[in-house]
């Protein structure tokens, strides 16, 4: 009933991974913008500079994650052609 959710996991996974960067690069830039606005000029610059930086290696993994698990559908959609 519910197989169209985990069809191609891994092209998923790098997919979300991607927006989470975007959306977390936008965040980040508002964010900072906001906060040099607000309070502090360094705050807001250190924010500007660390959140897109922060939000891409939290990425990593997640992507990284979604490389193995699209292999493994290549490989065993392999394995099952040739038995």
């Amino acid at each position: 009933m519910f197989d169209f959710l985990f069809n191609n996991a891994g092209k998923k996974l790098k997919t979300i991974s991607y927006i989470l960067v975007i959306l977390g690069i936008i965040v980040s830039i508002i964010a900072g913008i906001g906060i040099c606005f607000a309070t502090s000029t360094a705050m807001g610059i250190i924010v500007i500079i660390a959140g897109p930086l922060l939000f891409w290696v939290i990425s990593l993994p997640l992507y990284g994650f979604g490389i193995i698990v699209e292999n493994n559908e290549k490989q065993q959609s392999s394995l099952n052609r040739k038995l």
